[in-house]
């Protein structure tokens, strides 16, 4: 008997089209994208950092390394020595700079007093700060010659600090005029290093002429200014 059903292997169309929905666009997600790259620099400059602190490590041990190498050549017996010395130097130093010479203040009063200025009566004192000062009462045979002695120590600028004259008198048997002198001298003028200072003593200014005790021809020993003698 024939079978009356005929099958066929095609396949056939749907009787219904089926349509699909279509997927959407998703959008981007900015802050992970910002957190992405945020991280990756931290990573790098971490990772930088961390180079960089290994590398100045390694630099100090290798420089601790040379200065422990150049240590042992150095003699510190030697180093010591040199230090005492130079603490020993140091105080010296300091010693002789605060020590004062009264020497010195008789040196000026002997090159700078002209020979008709009689000086009956002297007083110092130092200060630590100001330097010395004179006091002095002193005869003189006029008026003019007080005048030029008070001139004469002012213009010792290097030396004297102020000159004051005062209490003048004439005595009217004898025409001698008495005066007082307060002569402020310079504190580096009277400290012991300047004794020695270039084999020098204390300089002394007359009219614009430098005057020292050397031997020099163009200076004027300032005996020769002790010796004249004023009207």
């Amino acid at each position: 008997m024939q079978n009356s059903f005929n099958t066929s292997f095609i396949p056939q169309q749907p009787l219904l089209k089926v349509e699909g929905f279509d997927r959407g666009k998703e959008p981007i997600n900015l802050a992970m994208i910002i957190a992405l790259v945020s991280f990756f620099v931290v990573l790098v400059v971490a990772g930088g950092v961390y180079y960089y602190h290994n590398q100045k490590e390694l630099e100090i041990v290798k420089l601790s390394q040379e200065l422990e190498g150049k240590e042992k050549l150095l003699d510190i017996v030697q180093i010591d020595y040199y230090r005492d010395v130079n603490l020993r130097m140091n105080a010296a130093q300091q010693m002789l700079n605060q020590h004062k010479v009264f020497a010195l203040l008789f040196d000026f009063l002997e090159m700078n007093t002209v020979q008709n200025i009689e000086l009956s009566t002297l007083e110092y004192k130092f200060d630590s700060k100001k330097g010395a000062t004179i006091k002095l009462s002193a005869l003189a045979p006029s008026y003019q010659a007080v005048f030029f002695q008070s001139e004469s120590w002012r213009e010792m600028k290097s030396v004297v600090d102020a000159v004051e004259i005062s209490d003048i008198a004439l005595a009217e048997d004898s025409g001698i005029v008495s005066f007082d002198a307060e002569l402020s001298i310079k504190q580096s003028a009277v400290q012991y290093s300047s004794y020695f200072k270039d084999g020098k003593s204390i300089p002394s200014e007359h009219n614009g002429v430098t005057m020292t005790t050397s031997s020099t021809t163009d200076s004027i020993p300032l005996s020769e200014l002790s010796n004249t003698e004023m009207p």
